[in-house]
């Protein structure tokens, strides 16, 4: 079958770029495959962080066609052509901010207007973006009107979904494990390379942005200290001022006890990372889903999140991780304290082991191909 990607690839980082990887992988195998990447993605005067690309060459990953400047129509239409010269049987977008979709809606009607066979296929990371734009509905509808089907990575997606328009062909899909940052180390040798030495690690994992609800992590570590002797890790590039967090770390009681690393973590550093935590927690105050939670599950590492979007879909509460409450720094300390005083972290491994099958991504393309099959 001949497919068309398009969505962020490397060069560009981050958990779009990295899903993308795993999804060329598993399609690459049977078919073939137009990738068209970006030339430019985000305008660097919105751009919150320090670079939106990956540190590290490698050329092995240079499997795209860099052609869509997120602010130049010209490469707009120039994308579609491309599109059309390859003569897709099946042409997927990635959605997860409504600044792509006036680009994407583009491109896509250009495309069906010259190959009206050619199905559209949008994996939806989300449909609304954590922060709202001015008629931002609009420009949604604009793009996923003349869509033919929907892959939703969160059950909570379907409902955003059916606000927009009217019977979706759609199928929720769970997002599949992010398993290409190598395989689980030593616990004892990752904290060893980390300079830790408490004997518990709780782990908070991706960019700092304000939904994400960090402050309620920081304000519950001094209850959890109460109880045992902890090392909380805050890891990930700040994407809001940085200051405010510090001066909240440097207000509780045993402040020492957080080490924060702000920076964007390679992929060869992930691995140590959660090798080294005994539980992930995602103290979000929005969400819709998470692929932090995959890449913890590929490491087998459970983790504390709280009730919003789609995260009770994949942390099973009790089994896989507890979820709690979002807003609430109590909450949050009393799951803590229970994973170690009720020492469940080799249950919930045990556990997660048990359901990793059901985030491969041989099941994801599955899903793909049996909703292209409806298209047709």
């Amino acid at each position: 079958m001949k497919i068309a990607l398009v969505g962020p690839f490397y060069p560009y980082r981050g958990g779009i770029s990295s899903f993308n990887r795993m999804l060329y992988r598993s399609l690459v195998k049977e078919n073939s495959l137009l990738v068209v990447n970006f030339s430019r993605l985000y305008p660097g005067i919105v751009f919150p962080g320090r670079t939106q690309y990956e540190e590290h060459i490698r050329s092995s990953e240079d499997i795209s066609i860099r052609l869509i400047d997120s602010i130049n129509p010209l490469t707009w239409y120039q994308a579609a052509k491309v599109i059309v010269d390859f003569d897709p049987e099946v042409l997927i977008f990635h959605h997860w901010h409504v600044f792509f979709a006036f680009q994407y809606g583009i491109i896509l009607r250009f495309v069906k207007k010259k190959r009206k066979s050619c199905k559209t296929i949008v994996i939806c990371h989300n449909i609304f973006p954590h922060e709202r734009m001015p008629f931002g509905n609009s420009i949604l509808k604009y793009f996923f009107r003349v869509s033919d089907g929907f892959i939703l990575l969160a059950g909570k997606l379907e409902k955003d979904l059916r606000n927009l328009i009217k019977e979706p062909l759609c199928r929720v899909s769970p997002h599949p494990l992010y398993s290409q940052f190598g395989s689980k180390i030593n616990k004892q040798k990752a904290r060893e390379r980390l300079g830790i030495k408490e004997k518990r690690v709780v782990l908070y994992f991706g960019l700092v942005r304000k939904y994400k609800g960090i402050e309620h992590l920081i304000k519950a570590v001094d209850k959890v200290l109460e109880k045992f002797d902890v090392r909380f890790l805050i890891v990930g590039e700040f994407y809001v001022k940085k200051k405010e967090y510090l001066e909240l770390v440097n207000s509780i009681r045993r402040f020492h006890k957080v080490t924060i690393v702000d920076r964007y973590i390679p992929d060869e550093e992930i691995s140590t990372y959660f090798s080294a935590a005994d539980v992930v927690v995602l103290p979000y105050v929005s969400a819709t889903q998470s692929g932090i939670v995959k890449i913890a599950y590929h490491f087998e590492v459970p983790c504390i999140v709280t009730n919003v979007g789609g995260l009770k879909e994949d942390v099973k509460d009790g089994e896989t991780g507890f979820v709690v409450e979002p807003g609430s720094e109590l909450s949050l300390a009393e799951a803590i304290v229970k994973y170690f005083k009720d020492d469940c972290e080799r249950k919930f491994r045990e556990n997660i082991k048990a359901t990793k099958s059901k985030y491969s991504w041989e099941r994801f393309v599955s899903d793909l191909m049996e909703l292209y099959r409806e298209l047709k």
